[in-house]
């Protein structure tokens, strides 16, 4: 497990350079402006399709096909892209959540609007994988990538329009914390079974 993410960072490293370049940047200026949606959706945008892109760089270069042959199982390569998934979105929430505290210590965002934006950053980052990783390791990352733009499309139209009306997105979100708990565990139980398909499909997937 630790070989095959140690391999996939350095696959983010070689290959996603830009991504990560653009991220930095996109934070770095939302500590500069007060027009948080854009700045903060986009690179979060970015940092959800990472571990599907390395996924993807695997399927170009024939990666699953020579992992067959060492001493590892299917159910570990799809292990361990749910982890790595877990571990870069994590990384993102926690440097968008720096973001906004900072805007917060300076008197530009309350403190109420500030969790309620990371909530909406936690739920919009947990659905980009729970739906798109079954789907390419059924289909593979080439079939699949008609409905990885829709979502990606309809995930930032959805949370730029909430993030620009955050007076109302408060009202929606902020109904207290059991609401948000049950969330949570709905979204929790679906990284579950999108992590048990994935799972499945590739196990049965003639290579």
């Amino acid at each position: 497990m630790r070989g095959l993410l140690t391999k996939d960072l350095y696959m983010i490293l070689r290959y996603t350079r830009a991504f990560l370049v653009m991220i930095l940047i996109f934070f770095a200026t939302s500590l500069l402006t007060e027009v948080k949606g854009f700045l903060i959706m986009y690179p979060m945008i970015f940092i959800c399709i990472i571990p599907i892109t390395v996924l993807s760089y695997d399927e170009h270069f024939h990666w699953n096909l020579y992992a067959l042959t060492m001493p590892i199982s299917r159910k570990t390569i799809v292990n361990e892209k749910y982890i790595l998934s877990v571990i870069i979105i994590s990384s993102g929430l926690l440097l968008a959540s720096a973001c906004f505290y900072i805007d917060y210590l300076k008197g530009n965002m309350e403190w109420g609007f500030m969790v309620v934006s990371i909530k909406l950053l936690l739920i919009s980052s947990s659905i980009i994988p729970i739906i798109e990783f079954p789907l390419i390791f059924k289909f593979g990352s080439q079939k699949a990538r008609l409905a990885y733009i829709a979502i990606i499309g309809i995930l930032a139209g959805v949370s730029v329009t909430m993030f620009d009306n955050m007076r109302k997105s408060a009202t929606l979100l902020k109904q207290g914390n059991s609401s948000f708990i049950v969330v949570i565990a709905v979204l929790v139980v679906l990284f579950l079974v999108s992590w048990k398909l994935s799972i499945r499909f590739f196990e049965n997937k003639d290579m």
